[in-house]
């Protein structure tokens, strides 16, 4: 009999989708590889590449973090054996938050980083005063910034799990996200609400957040604003999103996030309601709609099997169609 790993939201939708591929215009970053455990002298791979991602001109806080997701998932489905992996996520997670974060401190600028997404003008520049500038992909992500930061948390809980971060970076981190949640970055009279992508996959890692950091300033209100954003999809019966490619799959793994850190998911009703939303963009995919309008692309991976998804499903090729 044929053992099937269980499948994730983000993962179904990137081998049917896509979309964890990195947009066009994005400065290239180390690709990621399936698996590490036959990597000769990864030590200084990792060195390169937390080298690489803190010295970027940018940093894209939102999609770059997909693929890393799927690493991480993959080196804990696989029983955490390949150490390799590990060792590749913690250096681009001191990379991309930690040395980002220092580099722009050791400027002056440290307040302005955030790893969430923000209500603030979604820009690529805003300027707050004469001698502030807010720059997207610099100090934060902008709208869609938290689109990465559900990983984000997933990454840094493992590896204090593994006791790889010293003491002083899981205080760090701390910091950076009680910053980044603060009312400067999130205000809740000006941030989206509704049943579509960016909430949903902005709000996936806010909830993560209040869960590892349970103590932390604004915690009850982050939680509450958490529940408000799901109620938007249950108490409406229905989704706001209008484009099943890319944005139906990052709704549907936003949904997947939030349910999982409340603990959502563990109820009948709403596994039922991620079910059905999860069939809904999948029939979409296969040809209940048209694929692309003015804000949605129109790939498809052509060679799809569900033997093939089943057998890597931390990684899927795609080819783009027109």
């Amino acid at each position: 009999m044929t053992k099937l790993t269980p499948i994730c939201p983000l993962m179904l939708v990137a081998s049917l989708f896509g979309f964890s591929e990195q947009s066009r215009g994005a400065v290239p970053q180390q690709s990621v590889l399936d698996s590490y455990e036959q990597f000769e002298n990864i030590d200084q791979a990792a060195k390169v590449l937390r080298k690489q991602t803190a010295e970027a001109k940018t940093h894209s806080f939102s999609r770059d973090w997909f693929d890393w997701e799927f690493l991480l998932r993959r080196y804990i489905d696989e029983g955490r054996r390949d150490e390799n992996a590990l060792k590749m996520l913690a250096a681009y997670f001191r990379g991309a938050v930690l040395d980002r974060y220092r580099a722009l401190d050791a400027q002056g600028e440290g307040k302005m980083f955030y790893i969430f997404n923000t209500s603030m003008d979604g820009n690529k520049s805003t300027r707050i005063s004469s001698d502030k500038v807010f720059l997207r992909d610099v100090h934060g992500g902008g709208g869609h910034g938290g689109w990465g930061s559900h990983a984000r948390m997933l990454i840094y809980e493992e590896l204090v799990k593994q006791e790889i971060l010293s003491r002083e970076e899981r205080a760090l981190f701390r910091e950076i996200v009680v910053q980044s949640l603060s009312e400067d970055f999130l205000d809740f009279n000006r941030l989206e609400r509704g049943a579509n992508n960016r909430p949903y996959k902005n709000t996936g890692g806010i909830a993560a957040a209040v869960r590892v950091f349970p103590h932390m300033p604004r915690a009850e209100e982050l939680e509450a604003w958490v529940e408000r954003q799901w109620r938007e999809l249950v108490e409406h019966g229905d989704i706001f999103e209008v484009n099943h490619f890319p944005y139906g799959g990052l709704h549907l793994s936003g949904m997947f996030d939030i349910a999982s850190e409340t603990g959502k998911i563990k109820e009948p009703a709403n596994r039922k309601l991620i079910y059905t939303m999860a069939r809904r963009y999948v029939l979409l995919n296969h040809g209940m709609g048209v694929r692309g309008n003015p804000n949605a692309g129109a790939q498809a991976n052509v060679n799809f099997t569900t033997r093939a998804m089943f057998a890597n499903p931390w990684h899927a090729t795609t080819t783009e169609t027109s």
